[in-house]
């Protein structure tokens, strides 16, 4: 049984030094590993408070380093993201000391877009630790859109094919 009288969708219990991806975002550290990833998956953050809910567009959520628009009184509840589908891949990725339970040296998350003739159509992506706040790549995005086609599209895999991503552990 929980030993809080009431849940909200989100918001999650932490268990040993474990925290929750709410926690980590209203931390607002610049080195958060969930950050990058939340927003080139272009998420909005839900904010309660006995004033009711809001919500932010996650890129304006940060002010600066450890701050954030999130007032005293106020929690995040939940994040908002469109499903990726066919056509789309993700990732992410951290450079740190271990890739568990440590803080990132730098970390970057990415989000492509492939159109129909196998060209990225759209790409986000946005770097961790590297900045008072995590910085989207606008110039980089750019140019990853100006690619010639990819060779080939594996769509049962979503991504290049030939192409291996690991997965932090």
């Amino acid at each position: 049984a929980s030993p809080w009288p009431w849940r909200l969708p989100g918001l999650a219990v932490p268990r040993f030094a474990m925290g929750t991806v709410g926690g980590n975002v209203a931390n607002a550290s610049p080195a958060g590993d969930t950050i990058p990833a939340l927003i080139v998956l272009d998420a909005v953050v839900s904010i309660a408070s006995h004033k009711g809910i809001r919500e932010v567009p996650i890129i304006d959520f940060f002010t600066g380093p450890g701050r954030s628009v999130l007032a005293a009184e106020e929690l995040v509840t939940e994040f908002h993201f469109p499903a990726t589908g066919p056509g789309e891949l993700s990732g992410f990725g951290k450079l740190g000391a271990r890739q568990a339970m440590t803080i990132s040296t730098a970390n970057v998350a990415f989000y492509f877009r492939i159109g129909d003739n196998r060209r990225i159509v759209e790409a986000r992506i946005a770097f961790g630790s590297v900045a008072p706040t995590v910085v989207r790549a606008h110039k980089t995005e750019q140019m990853f859109c100006q690619l010639p086609p990819l060779l080939s599209w594996d769509a049962t895999r979503r991504r290049p094919a030939g192409l291996e991503v690991s997965s932090a552990h």
